[in-house]
């Protein structure tokens, strides 16, 4: 976007990835605070922006393959390093047809149940938005009923304010937008989820 530097007209680019994923994790786990430990799963540009929100919240990242951070790997979806802590935020940034919980399917990444810790409250986001109840998603409801589930329309719509905000100089109108959006693209979506949250995304 151009802006004033010095007395000189630049264009200064920015994110709003990362502002999407944090928003997102705050508006539906408020109470979260910094996790003791969070999932990617992914290792492509969007795994950079899950990233550093998750470390704008003070977490500790574990990763299924991201070599090129400063985090630590793993292999597969229910090992967590040095029997560390289970994740207590889950984003996924693949295709929701690059998931699976068919233990047949070998052109997937499987998600096992043991993905979920039950026992806590944990918040998990997709950021496939095709279809809406993506594997990751569904799975959750029947494994971590506590946990809260964030859908990638979601995400979609906190950038979008985050970008209004940026380019406009001016708080967005969320929750008009979140109506008109819905009303017109995403009905179908919020009805596969089951509510609308009227204090926020």
């Amino acid at each position: 976007m151009p802006a004033i530097e010095g007395g000189n007209r630049i264009l200064r680019g920015d994110n709003t990835d990362w502002l999407g994923i944090r928003e997102s994790i705050r508006s539906r786990a408020p109470s979260i605070g910094a996790p003791a430990a969070a999932l990617v799963i992914g290792a492509r540009g969007t795994d950079r922006a899950a990233i550093f929100a998750l470390q704008s919240l003070g977490s500790q990242v574990l990763v299924e393959a991201f070599p090129d951070a400063p985090v630590k790997l793993i292999e597969t979806l229910d090992v967590w390093p040095a029997e560390g802590p289970a994740p207590t935020v889950i984003v996924s940034t693949v295709p929701a047809s690059a998931t699976t919980t068919d233990s047949t399917n070998p052109g997937a990444v499987l998600l096992p149940l043991a993905l979920f810790d039950a026992t806590v409250n944990g918040v998990v986001v997709d950021m496939a938005y095709k279809p809406a109840e993506t594997p990751l998603l569904t799975l959750a409801k029947s494994a971590a009923p506590n946990w809260a589930r964030v859908l990638g329309v979601e995400v979609l719509l906190e950038q979008g304010c985050a970008q209004f905000e940026t380019w406009m100089g001016r708080r967005c109108p969320k929750h008009v937008v979140l109506k008109s959006v819905l009303e017109t693209c995403f009905a179908a979506a919020w009805a596969a989820k089951g509510k609308v949250d009227e204090d926020g995304l």
